[in-house]
């Protein structure tokens, strides 16, 4: 699955997102709100041609200093979470 480039599975009872999503090195577009996510794996940053990045309505209270090596990322939703803060590479 390494052409895909848009995956968007919003809106169902989705707890984590699994390291392995680190292998999807084509996807441009990463479309996960309104689940119940609490943690997004540090191995996002080895999506680097990511651009869209929406994680919105979940319960995350983390994002990893590693989403600032998105350098093409254009569109990042996170509201209605649990942030504690925002890390600065951001």
């Amino acid at each position: 699955m390494k052409n895909l480039t848009s995956l968007g599975l919003w809106g169902n009872d989705i707890a984590t997102i699994p390291n392995e999503i680190g292998m999807l090195t084509g996807l441009t577009s990463l479309r996960l709100w309104s689940n119940v996510i609490t943690a997004i794996p540090t191995e996002i940053q080895l999506l680097t041609d990511l651009r869209i990045v929406w994680l919105g309505e979940n319960q995350i209270n983390n994002i990893p200093s590693e989403i600032g090596l998105l350098t093409g990322l254009t569109s990042l939703g996170i509201s209605e979470n649990r942030l504690r803060g925002v890390p600065s590479e951001i």
